[in-house]
């Protein structure tokens, strides 16, 4: 009896043992899929590692959904998501189940460790070397913190392995061949504007290259040297800067080379000089689009359009980095500004033009008398008449043509005429018409009409001839234009 109640109590005791080490001894679980994914792999499956697991610094437990010890699935899910499948690495329940798990998939271990290798520690932790700089090695892992909770603990990110603890093997998995050696991708830095206060803070990001081992910054101020600068796996950088013009380059190395792309920007430290806004003439029809345009101003982040019609507001405009404006205006008198903008404040200047939707009146014509030998000068002036393009003479003798010509903008005429009976006309033109005044004089002597240096009943009858070839003509006709 005695015999067989110890047969009982061991078979009990061996069932019990049986049920509870699965439940106590470990738990696997896989969460590669709740990783963070902004990364990019340059297919050499030992960076590959290294770059999944920084990418997830700062990541807790909870976040990955780990629920147990979890620094060795957090190796195996870093090597999964940078490619590998099970030919390479599997799980196990425990770190030292994970380094039987690794070896049984043709993990070796290794005195001189490199990126990708797995440092298992003295204590039960496990972690990934990152590199190894100077016979300093690094290393990434997950579950650190030491926060008490499996939820709250954290992957650190880099660290010197030696102030985790002492290494007590590195194993190297079974790392397929690394592909043929290529640079690597060409970053694509970008900031928000191109022109900065001295102030403001500039920053330049970039995404993530393929085959990259670490960034580099390269500044140049006005043409000089300004700063180098290793950004690691950094993908922003931020400062502010002196007034000057930058060209900033970010580069990315791997060990085959380097590839890189830049920014360019502008730091001012005080107002922007005055635009000079043009137009290419000041008086314009309703139909006309009126374009003004400016040169480029330092310093100015953007420019401003605000313009007055007949003395009352009229338009305000962000034109932006724009350098030109073109619009048709309503009938009226215009101011028109073009202000350049920073952080530091604003200068302006203007241009003033007209618009006009009717035909000018008439000019004025004046003159100092009406009889003129051959011998003098005959001067006709007249007012400058509004929305006016340009002044047109005809002039006829004896009733017939003798002169017809465009005047541009003068606003007056002297010539020396021979003897006859002459007839001005002055035409205020624009492109919707023309309005003309005319005067009359005559050259020789008083009276004689027919210029025959007498005056006689001849200077009559030729007289009588005018008048009634005058009442014939139709004074309303257009003068040639």
């Amino acid at each position: 009896m005695k015999f067989k109640k110890m047969t009982v109590g061991m078979l009990a005791l061996v069932i019990l043992t049986a049920f509870l080490v699965p439940f106590t001894a470990f738990a696997i679980s896989c969460r590669k899929d709740y990783f963070n994914k902004d990364y990019a792999l340059n297919g050499n499956m030992a960076e590959d590692v290294v770059t999944v697991a920084k990418a997830q610094k700062g990541r807790t437990g909870a976040q990955f959904g780990y629920t147990e010890a979890w620094c060795d699935e957090f190796v195996a899910d870093c090597l999964e998501n940078a490619g590998a499948d099970s030919s390479i690495v599997g799980h196990g329940g425990t770190v030292a189940d994970f380094e039987r798990v690794m070896r049984n998939k043709g993990a070796v271990a290794v005195s001189s460790p490199r990126t990708g290798d797995l440092i298992f520690f003295t204590f039960s932790h496990v972690e990934i070397v990152s590199r190894v700089e100077d016979g300093v090695v690094y290393c990434i892992g997950g579950n650190n913190g030491s926060t008490g909770s499996y939820k709250t603990n954290y992957s650190a990110g880099e660290r010197k392995a030696s102030s985790i603890g002492a290494a007590r093997l590195y194993l190297r998995p079974d790392y397929p061949p690394v592909p043929d050696p290529e640079p690597p991708e060409k970053p694509n830095p970008a900031i928000s504007k191109t022109s900065f206060s001295s102030d403001e803070t500039v920053t330049v990001t970039w995404k993530p290259t393929a085959r990259t081992t670490h960034y580099w910054l390269h500044t140049y101020k006005d043409g000089e040297d300004f700063e180098n600068k290793d950004l690691y796996d950094n993908l922003s950088y931020s400062r502010t800067y002196p007034a000057g013009k930058y060209t900033l380059f970010i580069a990315s190395y791997n060990n085959y080379g380097e590839s890189h792309d830049y920014v360019e920007f502008t730091v001012y430290a005080n107002v922007p000089p005055a635009p000079q806004p043009k137009i290419s003439k000041t008086l314009f029809s309703e139909k006309e689009a009126v374009n003004v345009t400016w040169g480029a101003t330092a310093n100015t982040t953007h420019y401003w359009l605000h313009s007055y019609k007949d003395g009352k507001d009229f338009e305000n405009k962000d034109m932006y980095n724009n350098l030109s404006y073109s619009r048709i205006y309503p009938a009226g008198k215009y101011t028109l500004f073009i202000a350049s903008y920073n952080n530091y404040g604003e200068t302006h200047n203007c241009v003033e033009f007209t618009v006009y939707d009717s035909k000018p009146n008439a000019p004025v014509i004046q003159i100092n008398k009406t009889e003129y030998t051959p011998d003098e000068s005959v001067k006709l002036t007249w007012d400058a008449v509004p929305i006016t393009t340009h002044y047109w003479l005809l002039i006829t003798k004896d009733g017939e043509s003798y002169k017809s010509q465009s005047l541009a903008q003068v606003l007056s005429y002297d010539e020396q005429f021979p003897a006859g009976l002459y007839e001005v006309y002055i035409s205020a033109v624009n492109q919707y018409g023309f309005t003309a005044d005319h005067v009359s004089f005559h050259v020789g002597l008083s009276g004689d009409i027919n210029i025959d240096g007498k005056v006689t009943t001849a200077d009559a009858v030729t007289l009588k001839k005018y008048l009634i070839n005058k009442l014939s003509q139709n004074h309303s006709s257009r003068p040639p234009i």
